[in-house]
């Protein structure tokens, strides 16, 4: 299977997932498409003419996704790259605002004394939440703040940052609520006994949104 294919059948699987309109996910995957094919081909990292060792990633294609307070923005994040580590050499998820709050928390953690280059700010005036030009403000910034991690020595060889690129979309929310459990285990911990804790996706999610 070639680059473009593995990367038209992500696609459709996070389409799947999300519940995107069959008309939106044609005319963003024709985009995809188009990019895909006036790019430079990766050559496998197996391969004795493979290049330098390279992680690019694109944050495009913003989309708007559900109505009133539950609306939110996704962005299709592309990664190109001969690393061993990650799963073929291009992959596409689909990720929100609070899935790069989530990298740079991770990062900042693990790597207090590395660069952490900064996230563009969440809030803003509801009115010009959607707006166009406001969204490919965002995009821009977002698309600079994961390529300045990606470029960083230390901060790409990250396993959160692999996870963030590839992971697909019920993985990654796999994986953040797992986090969010250990954090909860941590609060409600006392006397040596632990409280059993139930968490619900939905409830998550609307959590993250805030």
């Amino acid at each position: 299977m070639n680059a473009l294919a593995a990367t038209t059948r992500d696609f459709r699987q996070a389409s799947r997932i999300l519940g995107l309109d069959a008309k939106v996910e044609m005319s963003l995957l024709i985009e995809i498409k188009q990019r895909s094919g006036s790019g430079p081909m990766a050559l496998s990292p197996r391969s004795p003419l493979s290049q330098s060792p390279y992680l690019t990633v694109s944050v495009s294609y913003p989309a708007k996704m559900g109505n009133g307070v539950q609306a939110y923005i996704f962005y299709n994040v592309i990664t190109k790259t001969n690393f061993l580590e990650y799963d073929g050499t291009e992959k596409i998820v689909i990720r929100r605002y609070n899935d790069f709050g989530w990298l740079r928390d991770r990062l900042f953690k693990k790597y207090k004394g590395a660069f952490s280059p900064p996230l563009p700010e969440k809030r803003t005036v509801e009115k010009f939440r959607f707006s166009a030009e406001f969204i490919e403000m965002r995009r821009q910034a977002l698309d600079v703040f994961v390529n300045r991690i990606a470029s960083h020595h230390e901060l790409q060889q990250s396993e959160d940052l692999r996870i963030f690129l590839q992971a697909d979309e019920q993985a990654f929310l796999r994986n953040n609520m797992f986090g969010l459990a250990v954090w909860l285990v941590g609060i409600y911990k006392t006397d040596n006994c632990t409280k059993s804790i139930n968490i619900n996706p939905g409830c998550f999610r609307k959590l993250c949104s805030l």
